[in-house]
This record gives structure tokens, C-alpha cells and sequence, in this order.
């Protein structure tokens, strides 16, 4: 090829990147990058993470312990590490970028990784041509999943998978072709690369190992050629036995520091109950869902929803599908991969199974066994986002048969044609850059520094303020995201945060309830936190303080208090329990009631409850000890059947009376294979009485 033809592919590729750039983030462009991907939680949690990972190379944070979530260590488990982000992060951060220009700038550079090694994979491991490898690049680029769930960052790191098989492919020609240290450095930068990736997001570099099991499964299908490969690669191990022995060893080196983070965490939490993974398996229909917003097809799907919502929903995690254009040629293009290139019926027979198995129809889906029997699956509760990662090897595939058609007919124009819908029909009219930049600089801009005499914090106000109307959504997420990305700017200490799993005894949602501050109070005299101050994040103002304004609900003498949706009797219960029912409300293993008796008179009481538990074989019963203030009480041998049990309450000196219901070997409905219920029950309430007590009615 000569200069010229070089440059001008030069040209073009460079043309074809700055476009998909621009496709994908014309909204942050359009606005001067005011806007950031992601939204005011998810995204908030998403830069929290990246400030946390600026810390650590500025020297202020252990690596693996994040400033919130105090006092806990290794608390960056809790989520995934965001390990590669932190790193691009941070040299953004050190060249002076705010933290969200940063984490756009982070994005920015896995787009371009995904684009470049999808190109050069493209070129040099499957042999296409220039053009063909440029549509595959600006395809795995613009893709219509990747898009709509960037919001979730981490989806980002399927940009790594091109880049992994490159390398590892290159380590594959270094030993079919006798070189030793070609082989080895390669391999060597595989594995590390593929460590790095899980700590920086686990579901992607498991869906890499996942698929590619499913093509090793499937080599029987490429009849000889598959003998060949595994007799070639059975051949190979023999000849280079040192060489895999070396990268045995880096491979362990290198995820050490995942597996020594991660499996503390995995076994304290249990992961995901398959009853949390069930909701998020693929209906029949998810693989076409392309979202409300896809330039071609959005009309459709807000059609389809109209009529039937449960085929198309419009937003959340089963908006990844891969638009029908693509999905035809992928038919088309296995086909001809069948026939004339058998090496490739491994990765089509995986793609075919992959998808199946994630399918969900009537409650019935064959991932139970791999969430079963493979390790790392039940660490994946969206399975769904697998979509996002199958349209990587359905493009490709697509792409070779219909190259390696139209090398037989030419036809230029129909190429350029097909390539162009096929680009196109990726395309979203919608906008994924949810987050306001600037606002989110001036509210930190704005917030004083924390006075000295605190050393940690906790968010006593959200943003919201402190109407009970919030959503639950904002009650749970609102000020524990601030509280992680004020605690990571600021480099202070706070107990709030909020992840895919949380500490065992994390109890901070919503804050505007009358027992928050309590909460917090218990929580920090148990952690022995000394220096802990209030913040209230609507007014920008630290307390040194935690006090709440919200007053404890005044409870009536001899009256039935009834609990459960719109009862006047749920106001006094604590953050621990299920949410309202009809009927009542499930307690979780703990459950508290606060008792506040009118103005001080008497100070002994009985406590009568209508109640029912969820006892489980042999015992016919729950036994649930009952303590007021720390002390023990009553001890109740509860009935599935709502029966009345008391105890004896002594209020000290005027306060409220803390009521706890501690349910002893507490189960959930999944876990009896009962029904896909995951809560784990503890005291079903369904009514509470208080009366007083005069010394010579005590029992």
C-alpha cells in the first residue's frame, strides 16, 4: 500500500471516530460538557468512586477503603471498583479537570479504546478489510445498549473486551509460531489487563469468561476444525508447558488483589438470591427492545408498550436490545459463516445458547442452573446487561458473512448503503447525560469547609428537604450519594453511603423520619465514632450536633394502633421494617417500635400486639425475643396465625421506650423454594395496644 492510500485510510478512520464520539456524546458536547453521563444518583455514585481513587494516588486513602461507609475497612467491595476509571480519573483530576469534566473525559477515553481495538482486531486477527473493519469499529461504538445504559459506567468496560482477545490472540500466534517471549509478554498483558477489569467492573469481564466457556463447549460443532484446534492447542501446551506455567503464576499474582477484596465481601453478603435475578433474566422479547427513544424504531416500541407494556417496557435495565437490521444480517451472516467458515460456529452456537439461557418465560428460565453451578454468577443480577456484551460477537459475525458475501457480488453502493442503516438504526433521539455539572459544582462550591472538631459525618437532611412526599427512591439514595461524594471531595470520614450491597448494619434511608437521628446515634455509639457532626445537605450547613426536627409520634393509651398501608399505627415504626401491606407488615430480622407514651404519669405499661410469623420446618413456630431499651423482656413463640402476645414496658425517666422484635433463624420465602419472595420475614405485625400499669396490676 502506498503513502497516499495510507494517509487517506488515515484520514477516514480518524473521521469515523470523531463521529461516533460525537453521536455518542453530542449532548455533553452541545453543552460544554455542563451535562455529565449518568444521573443524580447512579452518577453520583459513580464519580464518588472515581474521587476515591484520586484520593488514593494523592496519597490521603487506602485503596481499598473509600471514606464512606465509616468505620468499615474495605468497604470498596461493596460495589464494583471502578479500578481502570480511577486511574484515567485521577490523571484528568491531576491536570486539573473538575470531577465531572473527569468522569467524561473517563468515558471518553473507553469509547476510544473500544473503537481502536476493534478496528485493529478487526484488521489484523479476522482479516477483513478496511472498510469493513472501520463499520465494525464505529458499530461497537455507537451500539444502541451500550448507549442507553451508559448511566451505568461500568457497562463502559465491554469497550476492553476487543482490546482482550487482540491480546490474547497474540499470545496465541507468539506459541503456534515458537516465540516464547512474544508469547509470554503478550500473555502476561492479557491476564493483568483482565485483572484490572475486575476490579474495575465485574459483569463485563465475567460475561468475556462466561461466553468464551460456551465457545470452548461448542467446538464439537466445527467438526474437524475443532478437532484440529484442540488437538494444535493439547500440541501447543506440551511444546511451551513453561511458558503457561510463567503465566499460571502471573495470573494468580494479579488477581490477588481482587479475590483478596472481593470474597470477604461475597461470602458476608451471600451476593444475589436468585429471586433478585429472576426480574432481571430476558423475556422473548428484550433482545428487540431498542427503547422509546431509537431514532428508526422508537415509535414502535412506544406503540407496542401502549397495547402491551410487559414486551417493551420504555425504561430500566431491559432496554439493551440490538436493533433488527443488525440482528437480520447476523442471521444472514451465521449462515454463510456456516458454511464456509466452520471456525466460527463455536461463537454463533455461543451466542444462540448464551441468549437462551437467559430467557425468562413464565417464571421458568434455565439460568438457575448456571446461577447454580458456575462461580461468579450469582455476583450478576442483571443478567440482561449480557445484551450489551452479545452485540459485540453479533456485530462481528454479521460483518465477516457479509463481507465475505459481497467479496463474491461487489456491489459497492449497497455495501455503503447497508452500512449506513446499520449505523444509523443504533442512534437515540434521547439523552443519557442526566446529570447537571454545573449545579453539582456550584452545591460544593458553595458548602463550607467541616468545622475541626469534625472527624466524621453523617447526612442528616437530603436535598429534598424534609417532606415525607419524597419518593422511596430519593429516600434511600438522595443524601447517602451526596454524603459519598461530599465525603470523597473533601477527603472526610462519613457513615453514609449507599451500593450494590451494603454493611450488615447499615440502616440509613430516609431521613425524614422521626428515627433517623436515632439511628444515627445508635449507630455511632456502637462503632465508638467520636467527632461526628450533622450536615444538612438542603441548607449547606454542618452541625456539630445530631439532632433531629422531626418529633416522635405521641402514642395513645388503650387504643388499637393498626399497622399496614395508611394506618395511623406504622408512623411509629423504624426503618426496619418490609414495606406497608393490606393486611399489616413484615418485620425484617430486627424490628423496632418506639414507643412514646403520653406526658409523663405513669411509667409501666403493657404492650399488646396482634402479630404472625413465618416459622419454617421442623418448628411450627418462630420464636421472637422481644427487648425494650437493650433489655430483654418477653420471649414469644409465634404462630403463622395472627394471636396476641404482650410484655411488660417500664419507661425511663420520660424518654421513649425502644421496642425491639428480634426473630430467632429468620428465613425467606425463596429460600423455601415458597415462592420468589427474597425478604428475609421476622415478626408479621398487624396491631399494637398500649396500657398502663399500676404497681398491683403488674404480673
Amino acid at each position: 500500500m502506498n503513502n497516499e492510500n495510507v494517509a487517506v485510510r488515515s484520514v477516514l478512520w480518524a473521521i469515523a471516530l470523531v463521529l461516533s464520539l460525537v453521536l455518542v456524546f453530542q449532548d455533553q458536547i452541545a453543552t460544554g460538557f455542563a451535562v455529565t453521563t449518568g444521573d443524580r444518583l447512579d452518577g453520583i455514585i459513580q464519580i464518588s468512586i472515581l474521587e476515591h481513587w484520586n484520593n488514593v494516588y494523592k496519597g490521603l486513602s487506602d485503596w481499598d477503603t473509600t471514606n464512606y461507609f465509616f468505620p468499615y475497612d474495605s468497604t470498596l467491595a461493596y460495589n464494583d471498583g471502578y479500578f481502570l476509571f480511577g486511574f484515567w480519573h485521577a490523571l484528568f483530576r491531576g491536570a486539573g479537570a473538575d470531577p465531572f469534566l473527569s468522569a467524561e473525559l473517563v468515558n471518553f477515553v473507553f469509547r476510544i479504546i473500544g473503537f481502536s481495538a476493534t478496528f485493529i482486531l478487526s484488521r489484523q486477527i479476522l482479516r477483513l478489510d478496511f472498510g469493513w473493519a472501520l463499520l465494525a469499529a464505529v458499530l461497537f461504538t455507537v451500539s444502541s445498549g451500550a448507549f442507553l445504559q451508559s448511566g451505568h459506567a461500568q457497562i463502559l468496560t465491554v469497550s476492553l473486551v476487543p482490546l482482550f482477545v487482540w491480546l490474547a490472540a497474540r499470545m496465541v500466534s507468539g506459541l503456534v509460531t515458537d516465540s516464547r517471549a512474544a508469547a509470554l509478554g503478550w500473555g502476561t498483558a492479557a491476564v493483568v489487563l483482565y485483572a484490572a477489569w475486575l476490579l474495575t467492573a465485574f459483569y463485563t469481564a465475567w460475561f468475556l469468561a462466561f461466553y468464551t466457556l460456551l465457545c470452548l463447549l461448542a467446538l464439537p460443532f466445527t467438526g474437524q476444525v475443532g478437532r484440529s484446534i484442540a488437538y494444535q492447542g493439547l500440541a501447543l501446551a506440551r511444546r511451551h508447558a513453561l511458558v503457561l506455567v510463567l503465566l499460571l503464576g502471573v495470573t494468580a499474582i494479579s488477581l490477588m488483589p481482587f479475590l483478596e477484596l472481593y470474597l470477604p465481601r461475597a461470602a458476608e453478603t451471600g451476593m444475589h438470591d436468585y429471586s433478585q435475578v429472576s426480574p432481571y433474566l430476558g423475556a422473548p422479547f428484550t433482545l428487540f427492545n431498542v427503547g422509546p427513544d431509537n431514532l428508526l424504531y422508537g415509535g414502535i416500541v412506544r406503540t407496542v408498550n401502549a397495547h402491551h407494556p410487559d414486551i417493551f417496557p420504555l425504561r430500566g435495565e431491559h432496554v439493551v436490545g440490538i436493533p433488527p437490521v443488525l440482528l437480520i444480517c447476523f442471521v444472514i451472516g451465521a449462515i454463510w459463516c456456516w458454511k464456509h467458515l466452520s471456525v466460527l460456529r463455536a461463537p454463533i452456537v455461543a451466542v444462540v445458547v448464551f441468549w437462551i439461557l437467559t430467557l425468562n418465560i413464565g417464571g421458568n428460565s434455565l439460568w438457575i442452573w448456571i446461577y447454580q453451578a458456575v462461580p461468579g454468577a450469582k455476583a450478576t443480577r442483571a443478567v440482561v446487561r449480557s445484551y450489551i456484551f452479545l452485540a459485540g460477537p453479533v456485530a462481528v459475525i454479521a460483518i465477516i458473512g457479509l463481507a465475505g458475501m459481497f467479496k463474491m457480488r461487489g456491489r459497492v453502493l449497497l455495501q455503503v448503503g447497508l452500512g449506513l442503516l446499520l449505523v444509523v438504526e443504533q442512534l437515540n433521539t434521547g439523552s443519557v447525560a442526566l446529570l447537571d455539572g454545573m449545579e453539582e459544582k456550584r452545591r460544593l462550591a458553595d458548602l463550607p469547609p467541616p468545622p475541626a472538631e469534625c472527624l466524621a459525618f453523617a447526612a442528616m437532611v437530603s436535598r429534598e428537604g424534609k417532606s415525607p412526599g419524597q419518593p422511596d427512591l430519593l429516600k434511600q439514595y438522595s443524601h447517602n450519594v451526596d454524603a459519598m461524594l461530599i465525603g470523597e471531595v473533601f477527603d472526610l470520614e462519613t457513615i453514609n453511603g449507599v451500593s450494590t450491597f451494603n454493611p450488615p448494619d447499615w440502616n440509613f434511608n430516609d431521613p425524614t423520619r422521626f428515627d433517623y437521628a436515632l439511628r444515627v446515634k445508635d449507630y455511632a455509639d456502637k462503632h465508638d465514632i467520636e467527632g461526628l457532626c450533622g450536615l444538612d445537605i438542603a441548607a449547606l450547613r454542618w452541625d456539630q450536633e445530631i439532632n433531629s426536627s422531626i418529633p416522635m409520634p405521641s402514642m395513645p393509651l388503650a387504643q388499637p394502633m393498626e399497622v399496614g398501608i395508611g394506618k395511623q399505627g406504622s408512623q411509629a415504626l423504624g426503618s426496619d421494617w418490609w414495606p406497608n401491606e393490606s393486611w399489616g407488615i413484615w418485620g425484617r430480622a430486627r424490628a423496632t417500635l418506639w414507643i412514646m407514651p403520653p406526658a409523663p404519669g405513669n411509667d409501666t405499661f403493657l404492650l399488646t400486639v396482634l402479630a404472625q410469623a413465618f416459622p419454617h420446618a421442623p418448628a411450627p413456630s418462630q420464636r421472637v425475643k422481644v427487648f425494650a431499651d437493650g433489655a430483654l423482656v418477653a420471649t414469644w413463640d409465634v404462630l403463622p396465625t395472627p394471636s396476641e402476645f404482650s410484655a411488660v414496658l417500664k419507661r425511663p425517666k420520660g424518654q421513649a421506650i425502644k421496642v425491639e422484635f428480634v426473630a430467632e433463624d429468620p428465613i425467606s420465602p425463596s429460600l423455601l423454594g415458597t415462592s420468589l419472595d427474597s425478604r428475609v420475614l421476622g415478626l408479621g405485625l398487624l396491631e399494637y395496644r398500649l396500657d398502663p400499669l399500676s404497681r398491683d396490676r403488674l404480673p
